[in-house]
């Protein structure tokens, strides 16, 4: 799986190619936000147009590494492989991204299957 990271102020000012949407690819779309509902899940709705979503306030994710994984968020990890193609989005808070969201990348790179 290929990490590919962007840090900008608008995900409208990302290149189109880097979502354009492909019915030949599973799409598995992580929501980092509090607020499952919200701007965040509305923007990928306008880049991509079928897509599974996960939000991560129902995952019961820690809110940081030493906490240690729930059975949810190990679910989610084997939820992921089955997918070609996995958007994470978060939105942007004190100039970064959401804790919850930075917990799901420092698990990642925690896992040997990845």
């Amino acid at each position: 799986m290929e990490f590919v990271t962007n840090t900008l102020v608008s995900i409208d000012a990302m290149p189109l190619a880097n979502f354009q949407d492909s019915n030949d690819l599973k799409t598995l779309f992580i929501n980092g936000s509090a607020f499952p509902g919200g701007n965040t899940l509305a923007i990928a709705r306008t880049k991509l147009t079928k897509f599974d979503t996960v939000n991560l306030a129902d995952v019961d994710m820690p809110l940081y590494v030493g906490q240690g994984t729930s059975e949810r968020v190990s679910n989610l990890f084997e939820t992921m492989k089955n997918y070609d193609r996995i958007v994470i989005g978060s939105p942007v808070y004190f100039s970064g991204l959401t804790g919850l969201t930075k917990t799901l990348i420092g698990k990642l790179h925690n896992l040997e299957a990845f």
